[in-house]
């Protein structure tokens, strides 16, 4: 299973996520515009980030993963209530993705970045919540399942 996919899924799985923004409102990869689908949403962004630093195990490449999360010019507040709620859920996790790899790491980069978009048709709240995910290949027996 992909990354993007595996986080999607432990969105679904979240109570408290869910009660701050429904999984259907969660989307990996293109977002619908604005006049199809309204307020609030999260949109996920993993870049190619950087290999780790070099063990006698190998290296743990480095994922940066963002979440964006998108509400109206009026409910500030709600967008980074939904920011926080997402570190609290993802924050100093591990788990397998499959049957080679998985997330050993995520880290917290930090409190969300609020950002007001001043488009001609519309004003939002663009709030940005930063993580480095760890990944690592797993040399452990298949029986043994992480998280």
């Amino acid at each position: 299973m992909n990354l993007e996919r595996s986080i999607a899924l432990r969105w679904e799985e979240s109570t408290a996520l869910n009660r701050a923004l429904p999984v259907d409102r969660f989307f990996s990869g293109r977002v619908p515009t604005t006049e199809e689908y309204k307020f609030p949403y999260c949109s996920l962004i993993v870049t190619r980030g950087s290999r780790g630093p070099r063990t006698d195990k190998g290296q743990y490449p480095r994922l940066t993963v963002s979440f964006h999360v998108w509400v109206d010019d009026s409910r500030e507040a709600e967008g980074l209530d939904i920011a926080n709620k997402i570190g609290e859920v993802f924050a100093d996790q591990l788990w397998t993705l499959d049957e080679e790899w998985a997330v050993l790491d995520v880290l917290d980069e930090g409190r969300a970045i609020p950002h007001q978009t001043n488009v001609s048709t519309f004003k939002t709240w663009e709030i940005i919540k930063l993580f480095t995910f760890v990944l690592a290949r797993r040399r452990l027996p298949a029986e043994f399942s992480i998280g």
